[in-house]
């Protein structure tokens, strides 16, 4: 048998050129870049500042805008239905597919009733009756 020789990850080997990742465009060109590259006077730095500028006010205005769509949403008042004992009312229907009874909850009806409101457990929990049977 030979030797064995574990895999090493790419990122690992000697023969990897990181250049290539960090920055892709400038992969095997050397660069001399200097302060005066840096500078205002320079046309090119000059847009690019002024174009990252751009960009910020931007990301803030669509920051600030969903900062006040999300407060909205919160702001609304959860308003619970207005229920009595009595009231007629119709339930969602929680019946799952079932294959070998041929049913498709997905092409079922969404909601079953009509049904009475027998007790109110709370604003949002009642206890249900059949609407034909007499309270």
């Amino acid at each position: 048998m030979g030797h064995f020789m574990p895999n090493r990850p790419l990122l690992n080997s000697t023969l990897f050129d990181f250049s290539e990742i960090l920055e892709p465009r400038l992969a095997g060109k050397p660069t001399e870049l200097g302060l005066e590259d840096f500078s205002q006077e320079n046309p090119d730095w000059a847009k690019r500042i002024q174009r990252l500028n751009e960009l910020r006010h931007k990301i803030e205005v669509n920051m600030e805008k969903d900062t006040e769509r999300r407060q909205k949403d919160k702001d609304q008042e959860i308003q619970f239905p207005d229920v009595h004992v009595g009231d007629l009312v119709y339930y969602p229907n929680r019946k799952l597919s079932n294959k070998s009874q041929n049913y498709s909850a997905g092409l079922g009806v969404k909601y079953l009733g009509p049904a009475k409101v027998y007790k109110l457990i709370s604003p949002i929990v009642v206890e249900l009756r059949s609407a034909w049977q007499s309270l």
